[in-house]
């Protein structure tokens, strides 16, 4: 008579920091990009505006920023990471409150330091 094999241990997942990446780093912007096999997640910090020129040689107020990390994950991958940050922002919302809208950083948007219209 053959004997059915063990079942499986279940799987528990465990997450590690090293040390050097305990602190995590600021951002106060994010791009994401794609090709068919992933997501690129950019997080970015706004640096101080500089003055340039446009290319006719106009001048114009630059607000460059800076890549402090870039995650790049598989399609399926960006399902569950939309669902966590919702899922965080519902219990930060229940405990803190509104988030307020963001209005600066990003690629797109005013610059911290600049003024409000």
């Amino acid at each position: 008579m053959a004997s059915t094999p063990p079942s499986p241990l279940p799987m528990v997942p465990q997450i590690r920091t090293p040390e050097k990446r305990a602190a995590g780093v600021y951002a106060n912007g994010s791009g994401v990009w794609f090709t068919a096999m992933e997501f690129t997640i950019d997080f970015l910090v706004s640096l101080p505006v500089e003055q340039g020129t446009d290319p006719n040689g106009n001048p114009v107020m630059m607000a460059p920023q800076e890549v402090v990390a870039r995650v790049k994950v598989p399609p399926p991958l960006v399902f569950e990471i939309a669902s966590n940050i919702a899922n965080a922002m519902d219990g930060y919302e229940k405990q803190h409150g509104k988030i307020p809208e963001f209005t600066g950083g990003g690629p797109i948007g005013r610059p911290p330091d600049a003024p409000k219209s």
